[in-house]
């Protein structure tokens, strides 16, 4: 029998600086690579 789990998602503004890189974001906030690599091209804009 499979059960279905709610999943948690957090969501909360933060602060990146230019410099830093996705893997930087990735280790940081504890995000996927890709989900990070967006963060960072949100930035750049």
């Amino acid at each position: 029998m499979n059960q279905t789990g709610t999943t948690e998602i957090k969501r909360e503004k933060v602060f990146i600086p230019d410099g830093m890189t996705a893997r930087q974001i990735s280790d940081k906030y504890g995000l996927h690579i890709n989900t990070a690599y967006g963060a960072k091209k949100k930035v750049s804009l």
